[in-house]
């Protein structure tokens, strides 16, 4: 008996046991995709080797698997690998994996890599997808080649052998240090167990650089279709440069002819490393991902066609890819591999996108055998992309702030708690000491701020990476300082485990500014933002000018973060961006610092300015500027949150940086942006930047017993 066989015809990530005959994978049929990538040479961890599995047959929805972490890293030849291709065996026994050897983090030189990079290549292999053993480097280039980049591989049953094949350049057997001119080519070896391997020969020189082919095989016509990038220099002469382009041929080692130049070209700005292949279900249906690159790219975009043969592709809309995927490939996977694959996604959550129409009920079935599952299920509902925010009775709050770069103990967390209800009165916790110490970056922490997830289950703090005192040099902060964010995690405020560090600015990003977060209902994620000044992506020292913008990434998880993008740029400095949601009115408030200098033309610089919105990512309108003039001397790091005793009471603390630290301000009529000074309080000692939530009665004493 099969109760409610209709519900859920999608392949779940659950922890499952199942028993079966072994079967040849394949003799299945697909009910998946697979999806390995790496994430680009911006992050530390970058050039590793990261997984995600499609919800179902869905190819535009996607789940990361290994809690969104790299699962194959390097420690062989430069310990970085990229450019990553799965191929399954030809008669379904296994997998190889293949990738490029390179590590470009932390030194940027491409010119070196493109002349004196690895001959080698990574190779992984797998019976399961999920042991994948130790990586082997195998040499496949001759020693005329430069770097061996994006290895693949595909059967040839002209020859029952593999056809591997990358791009190298090549210079003159004389030329041992490769100075000369040169271009991409690309190579290719056979193969019968990717272990040994035939001489290398040129597979496709056009006379100018060629590089990240791959093959589709279209069985239905016998056809196979190529597709490269076309790496020169887009110009009038070559206006499809850096763009793909598809040929097709009878076989693979015979001729191809041009179908379609810059597949892409007008949805993406530049694109390279595609991945071609064709839907578990929809016979004519094909999707390509290309992976636009750069500083303003997004990394894969995904496109589809219904006629392959005319190389038309259209970009899909309404995807959701995972974080930051680069360079990569698509493999089907049957119901048979699936459950091993999916036991890296252990056990955290997991995400179960159920079409609406699915939701109905369904009787049981008892002409068919059995299917036995044991399994345990920890799980939130999601209907419509809406979580279910967490209610609870607030009877406190929790302050977590910085205490300033003038003490040696400064740019370190300490937490306070108010007495009860009122956020005027606090009281310092663990002996009034710093609570949280960071160890990694700059071994420096400034600007946290807490948000507590949109279940309940658990609180992020996230804060600047930055230690100043000691050196006082802001200049070098501003220009070089780290690219990344500190943050812990915890489900009950006392136990924060260790921190990681996230590396979610780009290379032309100074330092990483006060980062906040919020939850968006309307993508299901958590809007992450913080304050970098932005340089020319040829200014590697960062000498130029600049301004501060605040960048945006999204998240569900806070450790794999979607590329940055510019959210706010006004033309001049902006920072210490808040935001804050009143449920009565479903409007968003945003607060940030006029960071100009003060002028007769900048009357509210140093200031806190009011904005108002519909959406996090929606057009925004101002309501004030200027707020705490006439108070405080200058003010920055805004911290804003609700009463938790009177409906339309609102409190704001402004950091009056060079003077008194935090200041507390309130109002009953958001809106209108009237804040005026509280009385009579009593803050914490020395409190800077940082942020306040409320907290229930239970969570007031664990915080009080620090």
């Amino acid at each position: 008996m099969r109760p409610l066989a209709s519900l859920l015809s999608v392949a779940i990530a659950i922890a499952a046991c199942v028993t079966a005959a072994p079967i040849q994978e394949r003799q299945n049929a697909y009910s998946a995709y697979m999806f390995a990538y790496f994430t680009g040479e911006g992050y530390s961890n970058g050039e590793t080797i990261s997984f995600a599995v499609s919800n179902g047959n869905d190819a535009l929805h996607w789940t990361e698997v290994n809690r969104g972490n790299p699962y194959l890293t390097s420690t062989l030849g430069t310990k970085g690998v990229r450019d990553p291709s799965i191929i399954r065996a030809h008669d379904g026994s296994k997998f190889w994996l293949l990738a490029t050897d390179l590590k470009m983090y932390g030194s940027g030189d491409w010119n070196a890599a493109v002349r004196t990079g690895s001959r080698s290549i990574v190779i992984w292999e797998s019976t399961d997808l999920k042991n994948w053993g130790t990586p082997r480097l195998v040499q496949v280039s001759p020693a005329t080649a430069g770097n061996t980049w994006a290895p693949e591989a595909i059967w040839d049953p002209s020859q029952n052998k593999y056809v591997v094949f990358w791009a190298s350049s090549l210079y003159a057997a004389s030329d041992t240090a490769h100075t000369g001119s040169s271009y991409h080519r690309i190579l290719r070896a056979t193969t019968t167990d990717f272990k040994t391997f035939s001489a290398p020969e040129v597979y496709i020189d056009k006379g100018w650089a060629v590089i990240d082919t791959t093959f589709a095989y279209d069985s239905s016509t016998a056809t196979y279709y190529r597709f490269s990038k076309d790496e020169r220099a887009n110009s009038s002469s070559a206006p499809n440069g850096k763009f793909v382009f598809q040929e097709k041929g009878s076989s693979i080692s015979g001729s191809f002819s041009l179908i379609k130049e810059g597949v892409g070209k007008g949805s993406v700005s530049r694109g390279e490393g595609p991945t071609v292949f064709k839907s578990n279900t929809e016979s004519n249906k094909w999707y390509m991902f290309i992976d636009e690159f750069g500083d303003k790219g997004r990394g894969y975009v995904p496109f589809e066609t219904t006629n392959i043969a005319s190389g038309a592709w259209t970009l899909s809309t309404g995807y959701s890819l995972p974080s930051r995927p680069r360079h990569g490939s698509v493999i089907p996977i049957s119901a048979a591999s699936f459950p091993k694959f999916a036991l890296l996604n252990r056990p955290e959550s997991v995400y179960i996108r159920v079409p609406e129409h699915r939701l109905e009920q369904a009787g049981p079935r008892h002409d068919e055998g059995f299917l036995k599952l044991a399994y345990s299920i920890t799980a939130s509902l999601a209907l419509a992309g809406a979580v279910k925010e967490k209610r609870a009775t607030y009877s406190a709050y929790m302050f977590a702030y910085f205490t300033g770069e003038g003490y040696s103990n400064g740019e370190t967390i300490s937490f306070a708690v108010s007495n009860g209800n009122s956020p005027l009165n606090w009281t310092e916790v663990h002996g009034g000491t710093p609570y949280l110490t960071s160890t990694i970056g700059t071994r420096g922490v400034r600007d946290p701020s807490i948000i507590r997830s949109q279940d309940g289950s658990k609180f992020w703090l996230l804060a600047t990476d930055l230690k100043i005192y000691g050196n006082g040099n802001w200049n070098a902060a501003v220009r070089t300082g780290s690219r990344s964010i500190v943050i812990w995690e915890s489900t009950n405020l006392k136990d924060w485990g260790s921190p990681r560090l996230v590396e979610v600015s780009p290379p032309t990003a100074g330092n990483t500014w006060a980062p906040e977060a919020i939850w968006d209902p309307q993508q299901s994620a958590y809007i992450v933002f913080w304050a970098s000044s932005l340089y020319a992506a040829n200014d590697t020292s960062h000498t130029g000018t600049s301004y501060h913008r605040i960048l945006r990434s999204t998240t569900t998880d806070f450790k794999s973060f979607t590329p940055a993008q510019v959210y706010i740029d006004y033309g001049w400095s902006v920072i210490d961006t808040t935001m804050v949601r009143d449920t009565t009115t479903g409007t968003y408030y945003r607060f940030n610092k006029d960071e100009r200098s003060p002028s007769s033309n900048t009357p509210d610089s140093k200031f806190i300015a009011q904005e108002k919105s519909s959406s996090v990512a929606g057009t925004w309108s101002g309501v004030v500027a200027g707020i705490g003039k006439g108070v405080l001397t200058r003010g920055e790091g805004p911290t804003v949150f609700k009463s938790n005793t009177e409906a339309n009471k609102w409190h704001m603390f402004i950091d009056e940086y060079g003077g008194r630290g935090y200041v507390p301000f309130e109002t009953t009529n958001i809106a209108a942006g009237t804040w005026a000074v509280s009385t009579n309080y009593a803050l914490p000692s020395r409190p800077r930047h940082g942020s306040v939530i409320p907290i229930t009665e239970a969570e007031r004493q664990v915080l009080l017993g620090l």
